[in-house]
């Protein structure tokens, strides 16, 4: 399966919604990331600047975007697959950066990691 239905498919599973614009740029996010993970070393100065490039929009709406997807997914109450992947249900939304980094690390890895 290529990588960009692995990625969509890993969020859609987290009750990620497609309709939001923070969906795609998180799928360009971590595709970036698999590619190069020193990306994720600076996620705000290398990382965004790459993504709303390719979205002819700004670092900050890509930031807002990303956030409001991820906050959106965790509020959708997909507790157990949260738990899978994640190894429990976070008490709030991770950060982007956070987030970001740990899909791409289990993707990259080929499997579900649990952080006991």
């Amino acid at each position: 399966m290529d990588k960009k239905k692995e990625v969509a498919k890993k969020l859609l599973v987290l009750g990620f919604t497609p309709s939001h614009r923070g969906y795609r740029m998180l799928i360009t996010s971590i595709m970036l990331a698999l590619d190069d993970i020193t990306l994720l070393d600076s996620v705000t100065y290398i990382l965004y600047p790459e993504v709303a490039k390719r979205y002819n929009t700004t670092t900050d709406a890509v930031e807002r975007n990303i956030r409001f997807a991820i906050k959106q997914a965790w509020s959708n109450g997909l507790a157990e697959n949260w738990t899978k992947e994640f190894g429990q249900y976070p008490a709030k939304a991770p950060s982007n950066a956070y987030f970001i980094s740990m899909i791409a690390e289990i993707l990259s890895l080929g499997l579900a990691i649990a952080l006991i």
